[in-house]
């Protein structure tokens, strides 16, 4: 298998755990799946989660409508049926509501589904499955994908089954997360952003489903003051932290286009990770009162020298380390197991 595939089904498991489902983790991490292109990839997530989505029930909503027709039905508009001679007719103008799936959800989810339909890299198989959404979306008016308001798409007790659902429509249509050949970020503001919150969403979520022993959890720690917090203080916190019977470990991941910085051609870590990571331990020991170490995950890049620390800074052990996102599942789950070794 080459690396892009690889990679893109390392980057499939990221999403399941991520968005805790169960279902996907189960497909993601089986090896079954394969996918030549973050558009295949994300056409067969959105193809799943609209078909599941039907299956539940389409959103729908009351619109208001006026309407000249034959029988009454709702209220009748007197000024609007005199105006339009309407009963000439034999007809009446009414006003009236409707419960129509044509919500902003289910525009945003059809424009989705034609944006990757409109794709050449998505896969014959996955390009039939989307098709075979769009019958179930006749009633629903088109819009541009590009035109899509998500942060507009409120969610409430009768649509809060679309959040999964949106997300990877969301994220289909950003240019999606990685360069598909090197796992590395074409546009990198954006690109770097998504994938730093994704990668640190999915060693927090793979902790918390294989060792909930550790209480997985992302935690905001105490500073470690005299007197009053001063106003102008900020709040500091952890990406995940793990905690045994008489120790803890805090995890801060990143996800950088370049994970090391240069100082006469010497790689060295990044020097404000390290002393974020140093100030987590300091703070966090003082409360907790037992050891507690601190390791930066990055994902591994092409640079030649990745970060591999592992040293002792006033009494913290602290450290970091790369994992390699195009190595297939079965290794990459050992380099997370192997985290723990940092207790």
């Amino acid at each position: 298998m080459a690396d892009s595939s690889i990679l893109l089904g390392n980057v499939y498991v990221m999403l399941a755990y991520a968005f805790q489902s169960p279902r996907h983790i189960a497909q993601a991490t089986s090896g079954a799946f394969e996918f030549d292109s973050t558009d295949d990839l994300f056409a067969h997530l959105v193809a799943q989660e609209a078909n599941k989505q039907i299956k539940r029930g389409m959103h729908h909503d009351y619109f208001e409508r006026a309407e000249e027709i034959p029988t009454v039905r709702g209220r009748i508009n007197l000024a609007s049926t005199l105006a339009r001679r309407s009963p000439v007719r034999g007809r009446i103008v009414c006003e009236f509501e409707e419960y129509l799936p044509d919500t902003p959800h289910n525009r945003a989810v059809k424009a989705v589904v034609r944006l990757l339909l409109g794709r050449g890299s998505v896969g014959k198989q996955r390009r039939r499955a989307l098709a075979r959404l769009l019958p179930h979306f006749n009633g629903v008016a088109d819009v541009r994908a590009r035109d899509v308001r998500w942060r507009e798409l409120r969610l409430h007790r009768t649509n809060a089954s679309y959040r999964t659902l949106l997300a990877f429509c969301e994220l289909a249509t950003e240019g999606l997360l990685l360069d598909d050949a090197t796992g590395t970020t074409a546009h990198p503001e954006l690109r770097e952003e998504r994938m730093n919150d994704l990668f640190e969403r999915f060693v927090r979520e793979y902790f918390r489903v294989h060792h909930r022993e550790l209480s997985p959890r992302k935690e905001q720690i105490a500073w470690d003051l005299t007197g009053d917090k001063p106003a102008q203080l900020p709040k500091m916190e952890c990406d995940v932290m793990l905690s045994g019977a008489d120790r803890t470990l805090i995890i801060d991941t990143k996800f950088y286009s370049d994970s090391m910085q240069h100082y006469n051609d010497t790689a060295k870590v990044i020097s404000g990770n390290l002393y974020q990571i140093t100030a987590y331990t300091r703070n966090a020991a003082a409360s907790l009162h037992h050891p507690v170490s601190g390791l930066l995950v990055y994902a591994v890049t092409d640079a030649a020298v990745q970060p591999d620390l592992d040293t002792t800074i006033g009494g913290q052990r602290v450290g970091a380390t790369a994992m390699a996102l195009t190595h297939p599942w079965p290794q990459l789950r050992w380099q997370l197991d192997k985290l723990l070794d940092r207790f």
